[in-house]
């Protein structure tokens, strides 16, 4: 019979036979728990799968009332303008806004009563981009940037779409490597999809180089670095020349180059993603998947004023809402059927959402307000089980009422997901091991 893993998750005739190795590499039958934790990170992952994850984030924060949890008998200065429809799945209900995504609602699951306690942009957004209440640890991206790579030769392992912003800068921040450094930072890609001049600069070769002279350049580039590293060596350096070899690995990789074609595609299947960014950043999430990046982060907070109604200048739940909600249901609806009909339902698992919910009282200015006590999200794909409501809010859909869910457990189900061990630790700048999440549990409906 075999051994249960322990808690570092080895069985035990596993965990002594890599310390023995270990240090007999070493020259020495002790090791310290710095090395010991470095013996586990380097082992390969027991569940180690071909999976991936499209992350459509919601930044600003979705309406629970104006997307997948409406309450159409609350009072008028709850329930809002905007009323419920039927999916294909009897008895469950969405906004008018997703007609799109009634049509299709067996294909995903909706959870209505994930919460966490901080109202605010920057921490709601950390408890989403890591699954902990403090900045300053990595996103789920970086940790799969660092344990999993891309699942495709010359890819990158975590991608992140967005545009350039000039807002808070924690709306970004929290979705980056921090202490486990520059090598696991997000790729991230600031054009715009839709547009015709859209272009990804680490991909373009310089003018007038061609692909003999850039292998020129780089075999003189690694006697360069060879030379360098005997005088010098360092986390900095190691990244460098990460950056170096991945820059040559993509542009002289057609693979790669070829991932990030949209004009590859069905002029028709590109109208149904929608001809805007959301759209064509959904379609080029796809085909980063597809050609074997494991992490693709869609980031809509520099627009979150689309979602952060609180009314006048920041948008109303009605004009604002509207059209965020229409252009987000195109883009997510098309992206969920194109990796079920390429089969891709198993590998990728799709989850939409941002940091919060929004309040059930609407403003004097018709918007709403932060609310993390309460907010609904969707999942689809990933070999999980669909068609279903995990979870209900309050007849006011203030609090969760049945099966509450927090942002970590949400956060753990993507590391199940991805093959990645719960209890899985990295050491911070100052050598202290730091868990990559204090608590949490995948959500055992799903699975």
């Amino acid at each position: 019979m075999n051994a249960k893993p322990n808690r570092f998750g080895l069985n035990r005739r596993a965990f002594f036979k890599n310390c023995i190795q270990a240090s007999v590499s070493a020259g020495t039958l002790g090791l310290t728990l710095p090395e010991i934790n470095a013996l586990r990170a380097a082992q390969p992952l027991e569940s180690r799968k071909d999976t991936a994850i499209i992350q459509f984030w919601l930044g600003g924060g979705i309406s629970q009332f104006e997307s997948w949890d409406p309450k159409p008998d609350a009072p008028q200065g709850i329930r809002g303008p905007w009323k419920p429809i039927s999916t294909n799945v009897p008895g469950t209900r969405v906004c008018e806004l997703l007609p799109k995504q009634a049509k299709m609602a067996d294909k995903y699951t909706i959870l209505r009563s994930v919460w966490h306690t901080d109202n605010g942009h920057g921490g709601g957004t950390t408890m989403g981009a890591t699954g902990k209440r403090r900045a300053g640890d990595p996103s789920v991206g970086s940790v799969t940037a660092k344990l999993r790579g891309a699942n495709g030769l010359g890819m990158p392992g975590y991608v992140q779409l967005l545009p350039r912003t000039t807002l808070n800068p924690t709306f970004l921040l929290n979705f980056n490597a921090q202490y486990l450094g520059a090598t696991y930072e997000p790729f991230n890609i600031f054009d715009n999809p839709a547009a015709d001049t859209f272009t990804v600069p680490n991909l373009r070769i310089p003018s007038g180089v061609t692909l003999d002279r850039l292998e020129d350049r780089r075999g003189l580039l690694a006697q360069f670095d060879q030379i360098q590293k005997q005088a010098d060596s360092g986390a900095v350096l190691d990244a460098m020349d990460h950056y170096q070899k991945a820059a040559f690995e993509i542009m002289m990789g057609p693979r790669t180059r070829e991932a990030f074609d949209l004009k590859q595609e069905d002029p028709r299947l590109r109208e149904r993603y929608g001809r805007h960014r959301w759209g064509q950043s959904a379609l080029l999430a796809r085909r980063l998947v597809e050609a074997g990046v494991t992490f693709v982060n869609i980031n809509t907070a520099p627009d979150c004023i689309l979602w952060d109604v609180h009314g006048a200048e920041a948008g109303n739940i009605t004009k604002t809402q509207h059209w965020a909600s229409l252009h987000m249901d195109a883009a997510v609806t098309t992206l969920m059927e194109d990796l079920y009909a390429r089969g891709l339902d198993k590998k990728v698992l799709l989850i939409v959402w941002g940091e919060f919910g929004r309040t059930p009282i609407i403003n004097p200015r018709v918007g709403r307000d932060h609310w993390a006590p309460v907010a609904s999200l969707i999942l689809a794909g990933g070999g999980m089980r669909m068609g279903q409501v995990i979870g209900a809010s309050d007849d006011k859909g203030a609090v969760p009422a049945e099966r509450p869910i927090m942002a970590q457990d949400v956060v753990a189900t993507l590391y199940h997901h991805l093959g990645i061990p719960l209890n899985t630790h990295f050491n911070t700048l100052d050598g202290r091991p730091m868990p990559i999440l204090y608590d949490g549990e995948p959500i055992k409906e799903l699975l």
